[in-house]
């Protein structure tokens, strides 16, 4: 959630220039900042949210935002829900944009209005892929907004999708070093706030989502799930980085 005020810094300025010249006064690039109302949430299991604020491509654009009109009745019930929730105005943004990042452990990420899948392949290569969605109950303006907000913002000649894939190879070159094999990722713990239903959340700036991951991480990778079984000869057993690629290291109990 810290990523888009550095990553998309020019991104980010251009937005500002653009929504501060059009009078969007209920639209703040402050989503992904400490200040803002947005969060990270620890859904349990690995499973992690970043709930922010809308997104407002087309308007700043001057481009037509179709009406969100619904085609068959299991739409209309839906509509009706996502209304009753979050209000018409949001609704309708959610529908055309998307709102909101949540990852499905281990490698499945739903992201605005497109699906993510990670896929290793080995400990120096990933296959990322893009999967735009349409709605069968949405009308065909609506799903063509869709696609121009996802082209606009992940496509491969887009204002944030180039950032990305640039810092994905940085950080993987990153990972390689010998000189501090491993990642502190305790940015925000102290504030996190733990929920009666088990969820945690956190600021937008914090490592919620980052700690919540490995966490899960490692329990999947120390228990037997039918292969040879990881135990732990001593102390505690934590994930490291070396030259190559992840393995495991024991620290002194």
């Amino acid at each position: 959630g810290y990523h888009p005020n550095v990553v998309h810094e020019s991104f980010v300025r251009m937005l500002k220039e653009k929504i501060a010249k059009a009078g969007y006064s209920m639209f703040s690039m402050d989503s992904f900042s400490g200040n803002s109302d947005s969060i990270t949430v620890d859904l349990g299991g690995g499973h992690v949210m970043l709930e922010y604020g809308m997104r407002m491509y087309d308007p700043l654009n001057g481009d037509p935002m179709p009406e969100v009109r619904t085609t068959t009745p299991r739409g209309e019930a839906h509509m009706a829900e996502l209304e009753r929730r979050m209000g018409r105005h949001r609704a309708e943004d959610v529908v055309r944009e998307g709102g909101t990042h949540i990852l499905v452990f281990p490698n499945l990420v739903l992201i605005g209005t497109h699906m993510r899948v990670f896929t290793p392949v080995s400990v120096d290569y990933t296959e990322t892929c893009l999967y735009p969605t349409l709605l069968k109950w949405a009308t065909p303006e609506v799903n063509a907004v869709r696609l121009r907000a996802h082209e606009a913002f992940f496509g491969s000649a887009s204002m944030g999708g180039p950032d990305d894939s640039e810092m994905f190879e940085r950080v993987q070159i990153g990972l390689r070093c010998d000189l501090e094999p491993w990642l502190l990722i305790s940015r925000g713990i102290a504030r996190a706030r733990h929920q009666p239903d088990g969820t945690v959340i956190g600021q937008m700036t914090d490592e919620v989502t980052q700690r919540a991951i490995w966490r899960q991480w490692k329990k999947v990778m120390t228990q037997d799930l039918g292969g040879p079984r990881l135990r732990k000869a001593a102390g505690t057993v934590a994930a490291g980085v070396g030259r190559r690629g992840w393995h495991h290291g024991r620290q002194p109990a």
